[in-house]
């Protein structure tokens, strides 16, 4: 089955289309959330991950860092964090197109998602998506963060923002990034992206 919504894009899954089928046939025994239109998701973001960064930053949050998947993570952390500052940046890290980042989506892939409100984010950094990978192994040998790809991502577009000289500069601010996937669910795709792993 080749859909077109399935989480991994390229990949053929076909996941999404087929949790449909089983809640349409067998609506007693099966339950679809739906991520990437169930406003539950943004609202998960808004209630706790977002007070969570206020908390833990004291309030000094100043830029945001997240993926473009659902969007429920961007759009919720962004509901919240603007209610207690408008100031806050919020900036997503896309791939380049033609990309396999697991679960990662770039600004021509989004129209799946119902929560994707691009007045929430400031701005969109998009990163070349062999980054991903290789942003994940620098996160790994160098943090000791066994973050995988989309981490990866992240992080390369947020060491991005910070080399510039307004943002980077010492007082120039405080950065979350939202790591939010595992490498070990994406060995296979480290060792395919990544020659040195192979042995």
């Amino acid at each position: 089955m080749n859909d077109q919504l399935c989480p991994s894009p390229g990949m053929g899954e076909g996941s999404i289309g087929m949790a449909k089928g089983y809640a349409r046939a067998q609506g007693d025994r099966y339950v679809m959330p739906n991520q990437y239109e169930n406003q539950a998701n943004a609202r998960a973001h808004e209630e706790t991950t977002g007070p969570e960064i206020w908390r833990q930053t004291r309030g000094s949050v100043t830029h945001v860092f997240v993926s473009l998947g659902t969007c429920g993570t961007a759009t919720g952390l962004a509901r919240y964090l603007r209610g207690k500052n408008n100031s806050i940046k919020i900036i997503a890290v896309q791939p380049t197109e033609g990309h396999d980042v697991p679960g990662l989506r770039n600004r021509s892939e989004l129209h799946v998602s119902k929560l994707f409100d691009e007045s929430l984010i400031d701005e969109i950094v998009e990163v070349d998506y062999q980054r991903a990978y290789t942003g994940a192994m620098r996160l790994c040998r160098g943090e000791g963060l066994f973050a995988g790809p989309s981490s990866g991502l992240i992080f390369e577009g947020a060491c991005d923002v910070l080399s510039r000289p307004e943002v980077g500069a010492p007082g120039g601010g405080v950065g979350v990034a939202i790591f939010c996937d595992s490498v070990f669910k994406y060995l296979s795709k480290m060792v395919e992206h990544l020659p040195e792993l192979r042995g």
